[in-house]
């Protein structure tokens, strides 16, 4: 007979091989990964070190709390590419280990439904009738690494775990601290997500619940589970030790970023929320139908109220979340997790209907065809190659390594990443220094362009700025355009030795400008005016050193450039990319050039609440060049 434990264990590992086989075609093409894959890769290697304390990077520009999900796709990358070698690149490793990751957290998530429910059909059908909607919406969810992929599963072990809690049972306790903490090492907004989530959980048990063997806060039932519930707290206690360490080392390290962050970001208004939620749902109206119906069941104190109570409550967290907590709401992905919600709630309501239509004798058989149909759907959409598995061959990166390579001297090349609004520039290089740091070459760094996603290992210091001999201007390769003598081109970008601007001190400052600082002067006015002479009339292109005036994340300045009162271009800084050298076509033959910059919304430190400075700024000009 085989044991319960072992049957479990043998779905796990079954489950986990089957997503593997519907992602074989990734998982043995990859080769080289781009873009934010290699930033979490570059993590993945300080993990394989037991060295990584920091979380996957936001792009707002700070890492999140913790490093347990780069851990696991570290673990994966060492067992099955520099252990065992099934794999040929380091990658492919992490993309098996994900499968298995998923398999684990529905299977646990199964295992809890069945404690719940007392009957492994109930389990079966709303696991699979919530794997199915989870495929239609996203089916890189069972079989992708990225991160908001990622949360999806744990979310659904959280949601079903504080469903026990709530019905004062804790063996699932030691559970919700691990999904909980997997959560919150991987995203900053589930710190206030969980905390709700918990404290709404327990607000229901206290409220429906008079037994003092199901009241979580009566004695009785604390003094009868406190080794379960101080083994719970461990766990959670584990999850925040490398945030701490960092606090203890840099205080007040990330403290300071996400308070900053969370002070300047802008709310939206409930409406907007509302239509952020509904996205979730498929429309406004099956989400005002789930909450309505969520409520009504939630309140008839059933064996499925539970279920509803913590589907609404679960919409409500999400709903603050998108008021209060999102900064761009038509970024959907930042809420993916919500997608188990909806599912769980269709999943409920079917067996919920199942029982009460379908006669005893006809409901297991009804119950195992339903289960296995959805099964044979979900797997269908499962199999279907992941959204972004071109991201994972990046064919020309050894080419651009080894060039670098090839011209690099006793220090490190500087790099000045340049405008690149479509993120090429971004993903390409990531991708190319995580071959190099996979090398162990730390061959590069970067000045201009540089992001949190690149690491601070690549950041240049005072001297490596000021070292032109290795420095290199990083852009596009256009067609048609001929390769420069000083550089070289590879992998669609062009590497051309930088070339000295000219200096502040050429530049006549017409108007609306503040006096020069230390490399820099800031526009100080609505119109900002200067002036450059050009002794070569043949000079074709002016190139002017930019950078934004930004007060917060989410500020955007708006520039409109005129040359000789003539309209050139639009000009935009923001958070990504608030550093550009804005280049300007001009006529043979012209030895005077009036650039006038219209800005569309200067502010002054003081109105943005940074410090009493009451300059109107727009940009600082850092310098420029003719040519």
């Amino acid at each position: 007979m085989i044991s319960v434990k072992l049957k479990w264990l043998s779905a796990f590992f079954i489950l986990g091989i089957v997503f593997c086989l519907c992602n074989q075609s990734t998982i043995f093409l990859s080769t080289f990964e781009g873009g934010d894959f290699a930033a979490n890769s570059l993590l993945v290697l300080k993990a394989k070190k037991l060295s990584l304390l920091i979380g996957n990077y936001s792009r707002v520009g700070f890492n999140h709390p913790g490093p347990a999900i780069i851990y696991v796709l570290a673990f994966g990358e060492f067992i099955f590419y520099d252990l065992f070698k099934v794999v040929s690149h380091p990658i492919s490793g992490q993309l098996i280990i994900a499968c298995f990751y998923n398999a684990f957290w529905l299977i646990l998530s199964l295992w809890i439904i069945n404690k719940i429910t007392k009957n492994i059909l109930d389990a079966l059908i709303m696991t699979s009738t919530v794997v199915l909607f989870l495929s239609f919406m996203d089916h890189n969810v069972f079989t992708g690494i990225w991160f908001p992929h990622l949360y999806v599963l744990p979310f659904l072990t959280l949601v079903v775990s504080l469903i026990s809690i709530s019905d004062g049972k804790v063996y699932a306790l030691p559970i919700t601290a691990l999904s909980s903490g997997i959560l919150v090492n991987g995203h900053i907004s589930f710190i206030p997500i969980v905390g709700i989530l918990l404290i709404g959980t327990l607000s229901y048990n206290y409220i429906i619940k008079s037994s003092t063997e199901d009241k979580i806060f009566s004695k009785f039932f604390l003094e009868k589970n406190k080794k379960l519930i101080l083994l719970s707290f461990l766990i959670s206690t584990l999850f925040f030790i490398p945030f701490i360490i960092l606090t203890v080392k840099n205080y007040p390290g990330h403290l300071q970023e996400y308070y900053q962050y969370s002070k300047n970001k802008p709310h939206h208004t409930f409406i907007e929320a509302f239509k952020f939620l509904s996205f979730y749902w498929k429309g406004l109206t099956f989400c005002i139908l789930g909450i309505i119906c969520s409520i009504r069941f939630a309140c008839l104190k059933n064996e499925w109220s539970k279920f509803y109570f913590l589907i609404f409550l679960s919409t409500l967290v999400v709903l603050l979340y998108g008021k209060y907590g999102v900064d761009v709401l038509e970024y959907t992905y930042v809420a993916l997790f919500y997608l188990v919600s909806p599912g769980l709630f269709i999943g409920v309501s079917i067996v919920f209907l199942l029982r009460y239509f379908v006669k005893n004798k006809f409901f297991s058989a009804i119950s195992y065809l339903y289960v296995v149909i959805l099964f044979a759907f979900s797997l269908n959409n499962i199999r279907q190659p992941l959204d972004y598995a071109s991201h994972f061959s990046e064919t020309t990166t050894p080419l651009v390594y080894s060039k670098l390579l090839a011209i690099k001297k006793a220090n490190r090349l500087v790099l000045n990443l340049k405008s690149d609004s479509g993120g090429t520039i971004w993903f390409r290089t990531l991708s190319f220094q995580l071959l190099s740091f996979r090398d162990n070459n730390n061959i590069f760094c970067i000045e201009e362009g540089w992001h949190i996603s690149f690491t601070k290992d690549t950041l240049c210091s005072e001297s490596e700025k000021h070292d032109l001999d290795n420095k290199y201007n990083v852009r596009i390769s256009k067609e048609g355009h001929m390769i420069p003598i000083n550089g070289f081109e590879a992998g669609g970008l062009t590497f051309e030795k930088y070339e000295k601007t000219g200096s502040l001190e050429d530049i006549l400052f017409l108007q609306g400008w503040s006096s020069i600082e230390t490399d820099f002067c800031w526009s100080t006015s609505q119109i900002s005016s200067i002036l450059i002479k050009s002794e070569d009339k043949s000079n074709r292109k002016i190139s002017i050193d930019l950078e934004g005036f930004l007060p917060n994340q989410a500020y955007v300045q708006k520039v409109k450039v005129f040359v000789n009162n003539k309209f050139i271009r639009d000009v935009e800084f923001n958070y990504l990319n608030n550093r550009k050298y804005v280049d300007i076509d001009l006529l043979n033959g012209t030895e005077e050039f009036k650039v006038d910059f219209h800005f569309e919304s200067p502010i002054s430190p003081f109105r943005a609440g940074i410090s009493d400075d009451p300059r109107l700024l727009g940009v600082a000009i850092r310098g420029y060049k003719i040519y």
